[in-house]
């Protein structure tokens, strides 16, 4: 079990980082402080890219997304090794969260890890 999880250490970290700021968010409300925002009201906070992506609205949100990736990387991770892995994810996650910013121009609040869950999920079919 221990050695498995040795093999998953940046999907082990994601998660890891995943549980600590739902946690933090309870405490903290980190939700309106780095939840993603439309281009219109983002304003110079360009950094709700990068730390949207990473938070999570509520526990089934946040486990059903740590199931889930916890699956697609395990082998996205054996693939392409855990530093491609997480430069993987998180530029992906964050010209995704720019796309959305775009597209969607009176969005005030967007998150949620799911964009890294799928990410991982269509790399998996390209490797494929």
């Amino acid at each position: 079990m221990v050695k498995e999880i040795m093999h998953r250490k940046a999907t082990v970290l994601l998660i890891t980082l995943w549980i600590i700021l739902f946690l933090l968010d309870k405490k903290l409300n980190l939700l309106s402080l780095f939840s993603g925002r439309c281009m219109r009201l983002i304003g110079h906070e360009y950094y709700r890219f990068a730390t949207g992506p990473l938070l999570h609205v509520n526990l089934v949100h946040l486990l059903v997304n740590i199931i889930a990736l916890y699956w697609a990387g395990y082998f996205a991770e054996k693939h392409i090794g855990s530093i491609r892995y997480l430069a993987f994810g998180l530029i992906g996650s964050i010209l995704s969260e720019m796309i959305y910013s775009c597209i969607f121009k009176y969005s005030d609040n967007n998150f949620g890890g799911s964009v890294w869950v799928f990410l991982y999920i269509g790399l998996l079919f390209i490797l494929h």
